[in-house]
Protein backbone atom coordinates (compact mmCIF):
# COMPACT_ATOMS: atom_id res chain seq x y z
CA UNK A 1 0.00 0.00 0.00
CA UNK A 2 1.55 3.41 -0.86
CA UNK A 3 0.42 6.55 0.17
CA UNK A 4 -1.46 8.30 -3.21
CA UNK A 5 -1.64 12.38 -2.81
CA UNK A 6 -5.15 12.86 -3.72
CA UNK A 7 -5.97 15.19 -5.93
CA UNK A 8 -9.29 16.27 -4.40
CA UNK A 9 -7.49 17.88 -1.77
CA UNK A 10 -4.55 19.61 -3.82
CA UNK A 11 -6.31 23.15 -3.36
CA UNK A 12 -5.63 22.32 0.53
CA UNK A 13 -2.33 21.30 0.05
CA UNK A 14 -1.79 24.71 -2.02
CA UNK A 15 -3.84 26.77 0.40
CA UNK A 16 -1.97 25.33 3.90
CA UNK A 17 1.54 25.88 1.57
CA UNK A 18 1.60 22.57 1.78
CA UNK A 19 2.62 22.41 -2.32
CA UNK A 20 5.65 24.60 -1.93
CA UNK A 21 7.77 21.90 0.78
CA UNK A 22 6.29 19.38 -1.66
CA UNK A 23 7.71 20.85 -4.52
CA UNK A 24 11.16 21.56 -2.68
CA UNK A 25 11.02 17.96 -1.93
CA UNK A 26 10.26 17.80 1.79
CA UNK A 27 7.69 14.91 2.32
CA UNK A 28 8.56 14.55 6.36
CA UNK A 29 10.89 11.37 5.55
CA UNK A 30 13.46 12.90 8.45
CA UNK A 31 10.68 12.70 11.00
CA UNK A 32 8.53 10.45 13.40
CA UNK A 33 5.07 11.63 14.34
CA UNK A 34 2.78 9.53 16.67
CA UNK A 35 -0.94 9.49 16.97
CA UNK A 36 -2.76 9.20 19.88
CA UNK A 37 -5.15 6.62 18.35
CA UNK A 38 -4.02 2.96 17.97
CA UNK A 39 -5.13 0.48 15.68
CA UNK A 40 -4.01 -2.20 14.21
CA UNK A 41 -1.50 -1.64 11.55
CA UNK A 42 -1.89 -4.58 9.54
CA UNK A 43 -5.15 -2.70 8.53
CA UNK A 44 -3.52 0.33 7.43
CA UNK A 45 0.23 0.98 6.54
CA UNK A 46 1.14 2.78 3.52
CA UNK A 47 5.14 1.85 2.34
CA UNK A 48 5.51 -0.13 5.47
CA UNK A 49 5.73 3.41 7.73
CA UNK A 50 3.19 2.94 10.40
CA UNK A 51 4.94 1.26 13.48
CA UNK A 52 2.82 0.03 16.04
CA UNK A 53 3.92 0.94 19.25
CA UNK A 54 1.47 -0.39 22.09
CA UNK A 55 0.44 -3.76 20.41
CA UNK A 56 -2.80 -3.01 19.29
CA UNK A 57 -5.21 -6.02 18.63
CA UNK A 58 -8.11 -3.93 17.31
CA UNK A 59 -9.03 -1.56 14.80
CA UNK A 60 -10.99 1.97 14.81
CA UNK A 61 -12.09 3.40 11.23
CA UNK A 62 -11.74 6.83 12.91
CA UNK A 63 -8.09 6.12 13.95
CA UNK A 64 -7.38 5.04 10.20
CA UNK A 65 -9.09 7.43 9.08
CA UNK A 66 -6.75 10.27 11.23
CA UNK A 67 -3.69 8.58 9.98
CA UNK A 68 -4.39 8.57 6.16
CA UNK A 69 -5.20 12.26 6.73
CA UNK A 70 -1.98 12.44 8.25
CA UNK A 71 0.04 10.60 5.32
CA UNK A 72 -1.60 12.98 2.94
CA UNK A 73 0.36 16.09 4.35
CA UNK A 74 3.24 13.93 5.37
CA UNK A 75 3.84 11.02 3.05
CA UNK A 76 7.49 10.02 3.85
CA UNK A 77 7.04 10.31 7.64
CA UNK A 78 6.82 7.72 10.05
CA UNK A 79 4.13 7.03 12.52
CA UNK A 80 3.81 5.38 15.75
CA UNK A 81 0.59 3.98 17.01
CA UNK A 82 0.18 5.29 20.70
CA UNK A 83 -2.56 4.73 23.31
CA UNK A 84 -3.38 8.02 24.64
CA UNK A 85 -7.08 7.68 25.00
CA UNK A 86 -8.67 9.42 28.12
CA UNK A 87 -8.57 6.29 30.10
CA UNK A 88 -9.75 8.32 33.66
CA UNK A 89 -7.17 10.80 34.26
CA UNK A 90 -5.86 9.91 37.58
CA UNK A 91 -9.29 7.99 38.31
CA UNK A 92 -8.72 7.12 42.37
CA UNK A 93 -5.96 8.86 42.70
CA UNK A 94 -3.73 5.71 42.52
CA UNK A 95 -2.63 5.97 38.27
CA UNK A 96 -1.91 8.27 35.52
CA UNK A 97 -2.73 9.08 32.29
CA UNK A 98 -1.94 6.43 29.47
CA UNK A 99 0.09 9.31 28.14
CA UNK A 100 2.52 8.65 30.92
CA UNK A 101 2.33 5.03 31.62
CA UNK A 102 2.43 3.74 28.13
CA UNK A 103 3.35 7.06 25.61
CA UNK A 104 6.38 8.68 27.29
CA UNK A 105 8.50 5.46 26.96
CA UNK A 106 8.47 4.87 23.16
CA UNK A 107 7.84 9.06 22.43
CA UNK A 108 11.91 8.85 23.92
CA UNK A 109 12.65 5.43 22.28
CA UNK A 110 11.67 6.66 18.34
CA UNK A 111 12.97 10.08 18.86
CA UNK A 112 9.50 11.05 18.16
CA UNK A 113 9.11 15.06 17.27
CA UNK A 114 4.94 15.61 16.86
CA UNK A 115 2.11 13.88 18.15
CA UNK A 116 -1.81 14.41 17.19
CA UNK A 117 -4.85 13.54 19.25
CA UNK A 118 -8.27 13.67 17.61
CA UNK A 119 -9.80 13.06 20.31
CA UNK A 120 -11.78 14.80 22.93
CA UNK A 121 -10.79 13.61 26.70
CA UNK A 122 -11.47 14.73 30.44
CA UNK A 123 -9.11 16.45 32.24
CA UNK A 124 -8.57 17.21 35.98
CA UNK A 125 -5.66 20.06 37.32
CA UNK A 126 -3.29 17.40 38.27
CA UNK A 127 -3.04 16.14 34.95
CA UNK A 128 -2.62 18.93 32.84
CA UNK A 129 0.14 20.48 35.53
CA UNK A 130 2.11 16.82 34.59
CA UNK A 131 1.38 17.49 31.22
CA UNK A 132 2.75 21.23 31.00
CA UNK A 133 5.76 19.67 32.58
CA UNK A 134 5.97 16.71 30.68
CA UNK A 135 5.90 19.02 27.51
CA UNK A 136 8.57 21.48 29.45
CA UNK A 137 10.82 19.39 29.90
CA UNK A 138 10.80 17.68 26.39
CA UNK A 139 10.99 21.12 24.20
CA UNK A 140 11.20 19.44 21.13
CA UNK A 141 7.73 17.42 21.70
CA UNK A 142 4.78 18.97 20.26
CA UNK A 143 1.20 17.72 21.12
CA UNK A 144 -1.39 18.67 18.78
CA UNK A 145 -5.43 18.05 20.29
CA UNK A 146 -8.09 18.74 18.29
CA UNK A 147 -11.15 21.29 19.50
CA UNK A 148 -13.45 19.74 19.60
CA UNK A 149 -16.58 19.83 17.51
CA UNK A 150 -19.53 20.96 19.96
CA UNK A 151 -19.38 24.60 18.55
CA UNK A 152 -20.04 27.34 21.81
CA UNK A 153 -21.50 24.45 24.01
CA UNK A 154 -18.20 22.71 24.65
CA UNK A 155 -14.62 22.36 23.71
CA UNK A 156 -11.73 19.78 24.71
CA UNK A 157 -10.20 20.32 28.43
CA UNK A 158 -6.93 18.87 27.79
CA UNK A 159 -6.45 22.15 25.81
CA UNK A 160 -5.97 23.78 28.67
CA UNK A 161 -2.91 22.11 29.19
CA UNK A 162 -1.65 25.75 27.88
CA UNK A 163 1.82 23.79 26.17
CA UNK A 164 -0.34 21.53 24.03
CA UNK A 165 -1.47 22.72 20.54
CA UNK A 166 -4.90 23.41 19.98
CA UNK A 167 -6.81 23.05 16.26
CA UNK A 168 -9.68 24.22 15.11
CA UNK A 169 -11.65 23.20 11.53
CA UNK A 170 -11.95 25.70 8.76
CA UNK A 171 -14.22 24.03 5.53
CA UNK A 172 -15.38 25.52 1.83
CA UNK A 173 -18.00 27.83 1.76
CA UNK A 174 -20.72 28.00 -0.85
CA UNK A 175 -19.45 30.85 -2.22
CA UNK A 176 -16.70 28.77 -3.69
CA UNK A 177 -13.86 30.18 -0.32
CA UNK A 178 -12.65 28.95 2.66
CA UNK A 179 -14.53 29.79 6.38
CA UNK A 180 -14.23 28.36 9.87
CA UNK A 181 -16.55 24.93 10.26
CA UNK A 182 -19.52 25.76 12.69
CA UNK A 183 -19.03 22.93 14.34
CA UNK A 184 -15.37 23.58 15.48
CA UNK A 185 -15.70 24.51 19.11
CA UNK A 186 -14.85 27.93 20.43
CA UNK A 187 -12.39 28.40 22.97
CA UNK A 188 -9.56 30.75 24.09
CA UNK A 189 -7.29 27.75 23.92
CA UNK A 190 -7.59 27.33 20.49
CA UNK A 191 -4.17 28.00 18.96
CA UNK A 192 -4.67 27.68 14.90
CA UNK A 193 -7.20 26.23 12.56
CA UNK A 194 -6.40 23.70 10.02
CA UNK A 195 -8.58 21.94 6.91
CA UNK A 196 -11.70 19.79 7.72
CA UNK A 197 -13.57 18.37 4.71
CA UNK A 198 -10.12 15.94 3.63
CA UNK A 199 -10.50 12.85 1.01
CA UNK A 200 -8.51 9.82 2.28
CA UNK A 201 -8.56 6.81 0.07
CA UNK A 202 -7.75 3.91 2.14
CA UNK A 203 -8.06 -0.11 0.40
CA UNK A 204 -9.16 2.03 -2.22
CA UNK A 205 -12.35 3.07 -0.78
CA UNK A 206 -12.42 7.45 -1.71
CA UNK A 207 -14.24 8.95 1.44
CA UNK A 208 -14.54 12.28 2.64
CA UNK A 209 -13.76 12.92 6.46
CA UNK A 210 -15.20 16.17 8.66
CA UNK A 211 -14.08 17.24 12.19
CA UNK A 212 -11.42 18.44 14.22
CA UNK A 213 -10.23 15.16 14.64
CA UNK A 214 -8.97 15.79 11.22
CA UNK A 215 -7.31 19.36 11.25
CA UNK A 216 -4.88 17.91 14.27
CA UNK A 217 -3.18 15.74 12.02
CA UNK A 218 -2.83 17.92 9.07
CA UNK A 219 -1.69 20.33 10.74
CA UNK A 220 0.74 17.67 12.86
CA UNK A 221 1.84 16.74 9.41
CA UNK A 222 2.51 20.43 8.38
CA UNK A 223 4.46 20.49 11.26
CA UNK A 224 6.63 17.40 9.97
CA UNK A 225 7.37 19.17 6.63
CA UNK A 226 8.97 22.07 8.89
CA UNK A 227 11.14 19.71 11.00
CA UNK A 228 11.95 18.11 7.86
CA UNK A 229 13.28 20.87 6.66
CA UNK A 230 15.34 22.37 8.91
CA UNK A 231 16.60 19.14 10.03
CA UNK A 232 18.14 19.56 6.63
CA UNK A 233 19.17 22.92 7.25
CA UNK A 234 20.61 22.86 10.44
CA UNK A 235 20.78 19.31 12.07
CA UNK A 236 17.72 20.07 14.52
CA UNK A 237 13.89 19.86 14.31
CA UNK A 238 12.57 23.06 15.75
CA UNK A 239 11.54 23.18 19.30
CA UNK A 240 7.88 23.74 20.24
CA UNK A 241 8.44 27.13 21.41
CA UNK A 242 9.98 28.11 17.90
CA UNK A 243 6.73 25.84 15.69
CA UNK A 244 4.46 28.37 17.59
CA UNK A 245 6.69 30.88 16.53
CA UNK A 246 6.90 29.29 12.52
CA UNK A 247 3.24 28.90 12.56
CA UNK A 248 2.48 32.54 13.94
CA UNK A 249 4.60 33.95 12.19
CA UNK A 250 3.23 32.25 8.74
CA UNK A 251 -0.46 32.33 9.74
CA UNK A 252 -3.40 34.08 8.09
CA UNK A 253 -6.56 35.60 9.51
CA UNK A 254 -9.96 33.94 9.33
CA UNK A 255 -12.19 35.04 11.97
CA UNK A 256 -11.58 38.39 14.01
CA UNK A 257 -8.14 40.38 13.44
CA UNK A 258 -5.66 38.84 15.64
CA UNK A 259 -5.90 35.88 17.79
CA UNK A 260 -9.71 35.16 18.29
CA UNK A 261 -11.31 31.85 20.48
CA UNK A 262 -12.70 30.27 17.08
CA UNK A 263 -9.28 30.45 15.07
CA UNK A 264 -6.68 31.14 17.09
CA UNK A 265 -4.11 32.81 15.32
CA UNK A 266 -5.23 32.02 12.20
CA UNK A 267 -4.52 29.81 9.13
CA UNK A 268 -1.16 28.63 9.01
CA UNK A 269 0.57 28.65 5.33
CA UNK A 270 3.48 27.69 4.83
CA UNK A 271 6.11 29.82 2.78
CA UNK A 272 7.70 29.42 -0.15
CA UNK A 273 11.52 28.14 1.17
CA UNK A 274 13.07 30.99 -0.28
CA UNK A 275 11.57 33.09 2.41
CA UNK A 276 12.38 31.44 5.67
CA UNK A 277 14.49 33.38 7.66
CA UNK A 278 16.21 29.79 9.13
CA UNK A 279 18.71 31.71 11.43
CA UNK A 280 15.49 33.20 13.56
CA UNK A 281 14.17 29.63 14.74
CA UNK A 282 17.15 28.59 15.88
CA UNK A 283 18.31 27.91 19.35
CA UNK A 284 21.37 25.79 19.28
CA UNK A 285 23.97 28.70 19.54
CA UNK A 286 23.55 29.09 23.12
CA UNK A 287 25.40 25.26 23.43
CA UNK A 288 27.58 25.62 20.38
CA UNK A 289 29.27 28.37 22.09
CA UNK A 290 30.96 25.73 25.06
CA UNK A 291 33.70 23.51 23.47
CA UNK A 292 32.47 20.45 24.98
CA UNK A 293 29.44 20.78 23.23
CA UNK A 294 29.72 17.37 21.76
CA UNK A 295 29.90 15.78 25.16
CA UNK A 296 26.11 16.82 25.61
CA UNK A 297 23.92 13.37 25.24
CA UNK A 298 21.35 13.61 21.96
CA UNK A 299 18.37 13.05 23.99
CA UNK A 300 19.27 16.21 26.47
CA UNK A 301 20.73 18.63 24.19
CA UNK A 302 17.26 20.23 23.53
CA UNK A 303 16.71 20.38 27.25
CA UNK A 304 20.21 22.11 27.78
CA UNK A 305 19.66 24.25 25.20
CA UNK A 306 16.24 25.59 26.78
CA UNK A 307 17.70 26.28 30.24
CA UNK A 308 20.41 27.58 28.44
CA UNK A 309 18.29 29.80 26.45
CA UNK A 310 16.08 30.79 29.18
CA UNK A 311 18.93 31.38 31.69
CA UNK A 312 18.48 29.04 34.19
CA UNK A 313 21.69 27.50 33.60
CA UNK A 314 25.02 29.34 32.42
CA UNK A 315 27.96 27.10 32.31
CA UNK A 316 31.31 27.32 33.75
CA UNK A 317 33.33 29.71 31.41
CA UNK A 318 34.22 27.84 27.79
CA UNK A 319 32.46 24.84 29.14
CA UNK A 320 29.04 23.52 30.01
CA UNK A 321 30.57 20.13 32.08
CA UNK A 322 27.16 18.41 30.91
CA UNK A 323 28.16 15.19 33.20
CA UNK A 324 29.44 17.72 36.03
CA UNK A 325 27.72 17.06 39.52
CA UNK A 326 25.61 19.99 40.75
CA UNK A 327 26.38 21.32 44.66
CA UNK A 328 24.17 22.63 46.58
CA UNK A 329 24.86 26.23 45.74
CA UNK A 330 24.52 25.55 42.17
CA UNK A 331 21.23 24.41 42.98
CA UNK A 332 19.81 27.13 44.98
CA UNK A 333 20.59 29.54 41.94
CA UNK A 334 19.08 27.08 39.40
CA UNK A 335 15.91 27.35 41.62
CA UNK A 336 16.40 31.32 42.31
CA UNK A 337 16.49 31.66 38.69
CA UNK A 338 13.74 29.12 37.80
CA UNK A 339 11.22 30.94 40.43
CA UNK A 340 12.28 34.53 39.35
CA UNK A 341 11.33 33.81 35.30
CA UNK A 342 8.15 32.38 36.28
CA UNK A 343 6.88 35.26 38.47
Amino acid sequence: MTTVLLDKNKSFRKDSGIQNFHDAGYYGERVTAATGEPYKVSAYNPDGLVIDGVNSITTMEHAVQCAATFFQVAPKSKLVTLNNNSGAMYGNGTYKSLFFTECADVIEKYNILNMYNSFTTDANASYLNDLNTYLKNNPQFKQFWSAGNDSTKSYNKVLQATETIGVAAYEWASSGSYKPANFSSVSEYVDFIAPSGIYVNISNNEVVVHGTSFSAPWLCGMACLVDDFFIDKTGKPLTREMMIQFFKDHSVDMGDKGFDSKCGFGKVVLPKLSEIDVNKYRSDDVLEKFKDANKVASWATASVEYCLSKGYMNGKGATFDPKGIVTREEMACLIERIVKSIK
